[in-house]
């Protein structure tokens, strides 16, 4: 019997995604996924959330009312860049964000992205 892999990114398995994961703040994650995926979690169920609609075009040309907290998905819901999957481009956000777990890593991406 053939071994059973679930392939998450072209070419990547949830293994070689795993040790970035892991680095992420996974709040953090799993509020960007509840909003692409238009779900959040109740219990032990995923129950639909979709965003409040707009009737006209509002930030980014999409029709979505924006709030302070989903604001910052904007981005994700452009196209990941050609070469990237959407896990891709969620872990480039993610890391843009300086969304990590820990502390340390947290204050080494800011002052990275401070220098010039």
């Amino acid at each position: 019997m053939g071994q059973h892999r679930q392939t998450l990114a072209a070419g990547k398995t949830l293994s070689t995604l795993a040790p970035t994961l892991r680095l992420l703040d996974p709040i953090e994650v799993s509020d960007a996924l509840q909003f692409l995926w238009n779900l959040e979690l109740d219990g032990l169920e995923f129950v639909p959330n979709h965003p409040t609609p707009a009737l006209f075009p509002q930030e980014g040309g999409h029709y979505i009312t924006w709030n302070d907290h989903t604001r910052k998905f904007i981005p994700l819901l452009e196209a990941p860049l050609p070469e990237e999957t959407k896990m891709d481009q969620l872990i480039r956000w993610l890391e843009a964000r300086c969304a990590y777990k820990h502390q340390e890593d947290k204050q080494a991406c800011e002052a990275k992205q401070k220098s010039p």
